[in-house]
């Protein structure tokens, strides 16, 4: 096995399809099945108070903090706070959201490890403000 380098410079930044996320935010794909591995990394950089839909994962993801600070809930669970260096685990089939902030940008990396998203319902101003 030989090992890969993959630039952050050849990383492709898209708008998020707004129709699973609110507000403004940009992806791109660091890693994927393509590359030669199961995992799929994300870079998402999101602006103020912008978030993903509810959705649930049918495997493991884990979000990593690089810079800013952000939200996460679980369904029935408080909203958490995350800040940089920050790892959140997210076990398959729990529903939640993540996102940035009420004040300020939010970047992370979105390691998802097999399965597919299942995207639901948008995120109230209620339970995004809680």
């Amino acid at each position: 096995m030989e090992v890969k380098l993959f630039p952050a410079k050849n990383v492709d930044y898209q708008k998020v399809d707004p129709e699973h996320f609110t507000g403004e935010a940009s992806v791109g794909r660091v890693f994927g099945p393509d590359q030669g591995g199961e995992a799929r990394i994300y870079r998402v950089c999101f602006q103020p108070r912008a978030r993903t839909d509810w959705h649930i994962h049918t495997g493991l993801q884990l979000l990593y903090v690089e810079e800013g600070k952000g939200r996460v809930q679980k369904v029935g669970e408080e909203v958490l706070e995350i800040g940089p260096g920050d790892t959140v685990c997210v076990r398959p089939g729990e529903k939640h959201w993540h996102g940035a902030s009420l004040e300020g940008p939010m970047t992370h990396l979105a390691i998802n490890v097999g399965g597919r998203t299942e995207w639901m319902n948008k995120v109230t101003e209620e339970e995004y403000s809680q």
